[in-house]
């Protein structure tokens, strides 16, 4: 490593720099120094829709490894972001509002279809207006679907076009959508602002996940609330941002100063109940009903299993044979398959792969292991909807907001084996852990969550409307 900082060091070229960091962090090589040096990288380069690919493509980088965020990252990148938008020329067509007395609500989201926790958390806002007086309009303007002037020369992530799932997307949400199909950079952001102004909102909930460079000119014209699709810290201008619990997300705001006190906007989460499905039998999988059955779910488990996690869950599995980790989802575990081949050969370790009913396989689990990282929460969300215990530290991010602060461990991967083995081991104790998961299910409920968001949201409003709000 210190042979590419030292290559890294003597580059004059830009271009050659990028390319050097890219293989760093794809090898693992990666740390929070190297992630400033980056941000500083593309804030001198000359190109305008390069600078925007790698602004889009970091948080997508950040995602996969949140290890490496230092402290100053988010607002460094609010900067970023600001001064690229004045660099395209942007601008907000004020319009005449319509003559309508209904409250209009534009929900902007990054992509609409293609991923399952997008649309679950679009549908929730969408019907927590329904039935009330309403207009709700959505946007999808897809921020990784372009086509640049310049060729990247280093991996760049991109998503497909929401419209490709239109069919989809109209049958699951019911809401008006609107889709920027544009591929020019420059044109696409143009075109959004013209699209949010077209409808002339009274709030905008932005589910932009980051995505986006125009919050600092929307944030100007209507009030803006930030609901997170996986980390409540953003890069984004807003006057209130969706939190699920004030001591958790302080606690994190002292190291990124993302979110002041006064710009969270407490609500429950609504935890969407899966499908009723029989519990798989577990004799038809090789286990026996004295096992206890862990699970981790994940699309992205061979970024999120650490060996650092990897080693302590094998630490425990090592010293009681009765406890089987079945991992659910895609994944490349050479490190497992390496370092505990005999636990993958005893059947302790199961590489399940995707599991479409999930419901069925968490009613054969006793308990959801989850290792510190920015997602998880759709899964996990449908593990406590199933009564399914679950063991998560509170630098798990999504995994902290849903379960019972008695349940979040305050420490690293060991303590968190502790707790595991606790539950294994006291019945009692785990009887209790099951009832509180149920209870926290019911306080997800969605008749709660929608009485408190569209209250919070005519307040926002109501607020803005009095100069009360601030981005």
């Amino acid at each position: 490593m210190r042979r590419f900082i030292a290559l890294l060091d003597d580059e004059d070229d830009i271009s050659h720099k990028i390319l050097l960091i890219k293989i760093l962090f794809s090898a693992d090589l990666f740390s929070d120094g190297l992630l400033r040096q980056y941000m500083d990288i593309i804030g001198h380069i000359d190109e305008i829709d390069m600078k925007y690919m790698l602004l889009m493509d970091i948080v997508h980088m950040i995602f996969l490894r949140p290890q490496y965020l230092y402290d100053e990252f988010y607002t460094d990148r609010r900067r970023a972001l600001d001064s690229l938008a004045d660099e395209y020329d942007l601008h907000y067509p004020a319009k005449e509002r319509p003559r309508d007395t209904r409250i209009r609500v534009c929900v902007l989201s990054f992509v609409i279809g293609h991923y399952k926790a997008v649309v679950n958390a679009l549908r929730t806002i969408a019907q927590s207006f329904s039935g009330k007086n309403c207009a709700i309009q959505m946007i999808a303007f897809d921020p990784m679907y372009y086509s640049p002037h310049v060729v990247p020369k280093v991996p760049i992530t991109t998503f497909p076009s929401s419209l490709a799932d239109k069919e989809n997307n109209d049958a699951a949400l019911g809401s008006d959508i609107v889709y920027i199909t544009e591929k020019n950079i420059r044109l696409k952001q143009q075109k959004t602002l013209d699209a949010i102004s077209d409808f002339s909102p009274d709030i905008i909930i932005d589910c932009s996940d980051d995505y986006t460079i125009l919050s600092g000119i929307y944030s100007q014209f209507a009030p803006v609330l930030y609901v997170p699709i996986r980390d409540t810290n953003n890069s984004q201008h807003n006057h209130k941002v969706y939190c699920s619990n004030v001591d958790r997300k302080l606690a994190v705001n002292a190291r990124f100063q993302t979110v002041p006190e006064d710009k969270m906007m407490v609500l429950p989460i609504f935890i969407e109940k899966p499908p009723q499905v029989t519990a798989f039998a577990r004799s038809d999988h090789g286990f026996q009903d004295s096992d206890f059955l862990a699970v981790t779910v994940g699309d992205r488990l061979h970024y999120d299993l650490t060996p650092e996690f990897i080693d302590a869950v094998c630490g425990l599995l090592t010293k009681e044979p009765a406890i089987k980790w079945l991992l659910v989802g895609k994944g490349i575990f050479d490190y497992i398959k390496r370092a505990y081949a005999n636990l993958v050969e005893s059947g302790q370790i199961v590489f399940w792969g995707y599991e479409e009913k999930l419901a069925g396989l968490y009613g054969m689990c006793d308990l959801y292991i989850n290792p510190n990282r920015l997602g998880g929460g759709l899964s996990i969300s449908e593990a406590i909807a199933c009564s399914l215990p679950i063991a998560t530290t509170k630098n798990a991010y999504a995994g902290a907001w849903f379960v019972d602060e008695n349940d979040v461990v305050d420490g690293d991967y060991y303590n968190l084996m502790d707790f595991v083995l606790k539950l294994y081991k006291d019945k009692n104790y785990y009887k209790k852990a099951v009832t509180r998961v149920k209870q926290r299910a019911y306080f997800f409920s969605f008749e709660k969550f929608s009485e408190i968001f569209y209250g919070q949201t005519l307040k926002m409003i109501a607020d803005w409307k009095k100069g009360l709000l601030r981005a």
